[in-house]
């Protein structure tokens, strides 16, 4: 075989891997040319916070499973003809009145409804109970006979529901009335001379007799809309 037909062959094999190449890469360009972008975002959400003050008077409420708070629902200005305390408790008889407010306060960023579980324990002293700045110097209109009705009363101050407290700024106040009537009432029908001089003689033990007011208040989130 002549060199020129080796170098002829040799062009047509050169010519057709170019050929080849330059089909392949017009393929490849073809496959790989387009447009691309990606695209990125990300947001935060913030758990509300739950935060609510209640107090009565300038003493705190425990908040559960905290032990129960010692608070000052029986303080009363009573000196003369009566011994006001004995150790830390003050000391009531016929006679005898008072008042504490109960103040809520919510810091949370969501509104809660506030109710309110009140229970006594010890003796059955016949106290008296008014929500409000005085109790009535006539009658006994809105004066609530056991811790019963003020347990009812404190849940129906929102028009006939629970109060709510707004989110984040929603205070409330209430002002609660006590007392020991001198003389029984129509609202303590039970209470008479003889009950409330038992209440006296059992106290004279050394295991004095105790009243004891229990204030249980629930605050739940309300629902948002």
């Amino acid at each position: 075989m002549s060199t020129m037909t080796l170098n002829k062959k040799t062009f047509r094999i050169a010519g057709l891997l170019l050929i080849l190449c330059l089909i392949s890469a017009a393929i490849l360009s073809g496959t790989f040319a387009k447009y691309t972008n990606e695209y990125f975002g990300q947001d935060t959400a913030l758990v509300a916070k739950w935060d609510l003050e209640m107090k009565a008077g300038e003493k705190e409420f425990s908040v559960s499973p905290d032990p129960v708070a010692d608070l000052d629902l029986f303080e009363h200005a009573y000196k003369n003809n009566i011994a006001q305390k004995d150790g830390d408790d003050y000391i009531i008889a016929p006679g005898v009145d008072g008042e504490f407010t109960l103040s809520m306060t919510n810091n949370s960023d969501v509104a809660a409804a506030i109710t309110f579980d009140i229970t006594k324990t010890g003796a059955n002293v016949p106290m008296e109970f008014f929500i409000g700045d005085s109790f009535p110097t006539e009658g006994n209109d809105g004066v609530l006979k056991d811790v019963v009705a003020l347990k009812t009363a404190l849940n129906e101050l929102n028009e006939g529901n629970p109060i709510t407290l707004a989110e984040t700024t929603g205070t409330k106040e209430v002002n609660v009335l006590w007392r020991w009537a001198y003389d029984g009432t129509a609202a303590t029908a039970g209470a008479n001379d003889e009950s409330d001089t038992a209440l006296g003689t059992d106290s004279a033990t050394a295991d004095r007799t105790s009243y004891k007011l229990n204030i249980d208040i629930t605050a739940t989130q309300v629902t948002p809309e």
